[in-house]
């Protein structure tokens, strides 16, 4: 059973003085009148961030999304011989099926979804084409607009 603490009593009691407290440490705990039965529960997360749940009895302890300090994921940005790779293996796909799908080109170079490889090309294709050379022309119209343009042959 979830139940309040102690600070969520006091916490109520100093926003809503002289109003009837909601929140009486050891009772449980509720939203909207209805209990608090799981984790799942829409608003069990912000009472956990704010130390008003027990659960077995003991504090629930919900990290406050603010307080986290997020740092850039490594694998967000791709080495140079990580980029070199994948310009080359794309090179190689659209040499030997030059009407293959972005999709599947996506797939076969490492990327998930045809949305990453434009992304991929958008970031850093201007600078690959530049060092590597360009990548041959895919046959389809789509690949006539945009930054295909200045990537491809």
């Amino acid at each position: 059973m979830i139940t309040w603490t102690a600070k969520a009593e006091k916490d109520f009691r100093e926003k809503w003085p002289g109003r009837t407290c909601e929140r009486i440490a050891g009772h449980q705990a509720t939203f909207q009148g209805q209990p608090i039965k799981t984790a799942g529960h829409p608003a069990y997360k912000a009472y956990a961030m704010r130390g008003w749940l027990k659960s077995g009895g003991r504090v629930v302890k919900e990290r406050n999304p603010e307080d986290v300090e997020w740092k850039k994921v490594s694998s967000l940005t791709l080495s140079e011989a990580e980029k070199c790779q994948r310009w080359e293996t794309m090179r190689a796909w659209i040499q030997s099926a030059p009407h293959i799908p972005l999709n599947i080109l996506a797939i076969k170079t490492g990327l998930g979804s045809g949305t990453a490889l434009r992304q991929f090309c958008e970031k850093y294709g201007a600078e690959l084409a530049d060092k590597y050379g360009k990548l041959p022309r895919l046959e389809s119209i789509k690949y006539k607009t945009g930054n295909w343009q200045s990537i491809m042959e």
